[in-house]
């Protein structure tokens, strides 16, 4: 897991415990690492509970993400593969390229 990833998990647990009906304190929210759930607080008349985030996707949006991603490496490897003189003119016309594919 990445830190990006980590502070993404928090970010969004602290807005759900916002918005959901148990008594979270939100000051004892913290991210908790493999082996251990994600996120770790503590619920007013509980006590202290852990919790493991998922991520719950639909299948036919998971393959498109998954096309996406393989076009893209797909792409880089291609430009990667370029003879040097039109790799060279690729990247003066576009220095840090970033490929958004719309299916």
């Amino acid at each position: 897991m990445t830190e990006k990833n980590g502070i993404h998990e928090l970010n969004a647990f602290k807005a759900f415990a916002k918005t959901c009906e148990l008594p979270i304190r939100l000051d004892t929210i913290i991210k908790k690492y493999p082996p251990k759930p994600d996120i770790q607080c503590d619920v007013i008349g509980v006590g202290s509970l852990a919790f493991e985030l998922v991520r719950i996707m639909d299948q036919k949006y998971s393959n498109l993400l998954k096309k996406n991603e393989e076009t893209v490496m797909e792409l880089r490897t291609h430009l990667s593969n370029l003879p040097k003189t039109k790799k060279e003119f690729f990247n003066k016309l576009y220095s840090m390229p970033e490929f958004l594919l719309i299916f």
